[in-house]
């Protein structure tokens, strides 16, 4: 029996992982994909062997003080997303791009250098006692007083997993679709199936530069596009990994 079952293999489950294999806990990581990230996910470049961050690519050590201080624990550099220079902003198509004042839209945002699945790399790194399971999906959970049951299914048949505590590393609305045992109450169901997940609806493309273009035309390389024809948002990157954003709705 293990002491902790952590259900996701995102950020938060493996940063809770390696805190508790630091305090001697016996931890198992269950993850329904066949990698480890969750929402953390990142493509490279053939060319360049740049990090293109498909999942959340920022963050914000003012507003966010446990991401820098797992930033800094794990010790991964970082640096501040350029917002210096001239925006575009695109509502009709006929008349094309128009510049807007400089505006520091990202709100002192950093990147990690290499992408945010360093902190991924730096987490998995460091479990050397933790075990993960990929491929494993969690149906149910079951409250047997002294310990939980996990009932999950994968690619080899179906089994269970017994610990004394269980985590869900999970978005609420994953949780909602687990069977528990007792049931959970309608409030907190009914309040896990509304909490929509950030982002979830948004799609991403990414595209490598031979150099920062934009800053050559004193642009901050920010744009934003509303009009019907608009799909998607956009990341470019210099082959150094500094971006530019651009979003379209």
């Amino acid at each position: 029996m293990y002491d902790v079952a952590i259900v996701g293999a995102g950020l938060s489950g493996l940063a809770l992982a390696e805190m508790l294999e630091a305090q001697g806990h016996s931890v198992l990581v269950v993850e329904a994909r066949e990698r480890l990230g969750g929402r953390i996910l990142a493509e490279s470049d053939a060319e360049s062997g740049l990090a293109v961050d498909l999942g959340p690519g920022w963050f914000w050590p003012h507003r966010q003080p446990l991401v820098a201080e797992l930033v800094q624990h794990l010790e991964i550099p970082s640096f501040p997303q350029r917002d210096e220079g001239a925006n575009l902003s695109m509502s009709d198509v006929e008349k094309g791009p128009e510049r807007t004042p400089p505006l520091p839209i990202h709100d002192q945002a950093h990147r990690l250098a290499g992408g945010m699945t360093r902190l991924v790399e730096a987490l998995a790194a460091r479990l050397s006692g933790t075990e993960i399971r990929l491929s494993h999906v969690v149906q149910a959970v079951f409250d047997d007083g002294a310990h939980v049951r996990l009932a999950w299914c994968s690619g080899e048949g179906n089994g269970e997993t017994i610990a004394r505590y269980c985590v869900l590393a999970l978005p609420p609305r994953l949780v909602a679709s687990l069977t528990f045992s007792p049931t959970l109450d309608r409030a907190t169901l009914s309040a896990l199936q509304q909490t929509q997940t950030w982002m979830a609806t948004s799609a991403k493309a990414g595209a490598a530069c031979t150099g920062p273009v934009w800053r050559e035309q004193g642009l901050s390389g920010s744009a934003f596009v509303t009009h019907e024809q608009a799909a998607a948002n956009l990341l470019l990157l210099d082959r150094h990994g500094r971006g530019a954003s651009v979003g379209a709705a």
